[in-house]
């Protein structure tokens, strides 16, 4: 199994892991379906990994604050939980159950790029928080069937002292 993998900036050593997969390049993809960036699959568990890193070094200066304003309005608001995570988790395990591959407890890992953009560890905590509660519940009533075990939002330096195994490096 090849260990390296890059998304955008970002390059991921999974070296140790059961499979890996980048979900959201699988061909042809299911029309519809919003996937995660990662499925990881460990010994006793499977990681759902959705990356976002919107401050990409090749971004002119200029447009930094206005991207950076922008990102930091998703993580205050319901947008990026709502539109994207929640929609891409879903589908994510849909995906896998239909495919006979969610034997085990899975875990929703988002990786922002939250240090780059000037956020609170508070507000971090409320967003992960928010995402916890909307994984377990879209409609009136809590899912009878809690797909997500457990949710993390971790920034790049956060990832490497939690997933000291798995690196990830800015390339």
């Amino acid at each position: 199994m090849t260990a390296r993998f890059q998304e955008g900036e970002l390059e991921f050593d999974f070296a140790g892991a059961v499979s890996v997969v980048q979900l959201d390049r699988v061909k042809p993809k299911p029309e519809g379906m919003k996937l995660v960036d990662f499925v990881i699959e460990e010994d006793d568990r499977i990681l759902l990994v959705e990356v976002k890193d919107p401050l990409p070094a090749r971004l002119p200066q200029g447009h930094r604050a206005d991207v950076a304003e922008r990102e930091r309005a998703k993580i205050r608001t319901k947008a990026l939980i709502n539109h994207e995570l929640v929609p891409k988790a879903r589908d994510s395990y849909c995906f896998l159950h239909l495919m006979k591959r969610d034997g085990k407890p899975m875990d929703f890992i988002f990786l922002s790029g939250a240090d780059r953009l000037g956020i609170t560890k508070e507000l971090l905590l409320n967003f992960r928080d928010r995402l916890a509660s909307r994984l377990r519940k879209e409609a009136t009533a809590e899912w009878q069937r809690q797909y997500v075990r457990y949710c993390s939002v971790l920034t790049q330096t956060e990832w490497n002292a939690h997933f000291g195994g798995y690196r990830v490096r800015r390339g």
